[in-house]
């Protein structure tokens, strides 16, 4: 589990600071962080490929989870 941190942010230029911490609605994922964090790993480890089946992103939120499962 892993997603964008402040310097990230602001040195990548994909939000500022209040996209990070000014969160109201956690149903809304910032577009350019879920694109970020998509393409993270691919960027910064070498041989990392394209992913296969079951692989990537299988859930993205923001903020608190609100899964209300028991």
């Amino acid at each position: 589990m892993f997603g964008p941190y402040t310097t990230a942010v602001t040195t990548a230029g994909i939000g500022t600071k209040q996209d990070l911490y000014d969160i109201e609605d956690d149903s809304h994922i910032q577009p350019s962080f879920y694109n970020w964090m998509k393409d993270w790993c691919r960027n910064n480890y070498i041989g990392w490929g394209e992913e296969g089946p079951s692989e990537g992103i299988s859930r993205a939120w923001c903020g608190e989870s609100q899964d209300q499962t028991t």
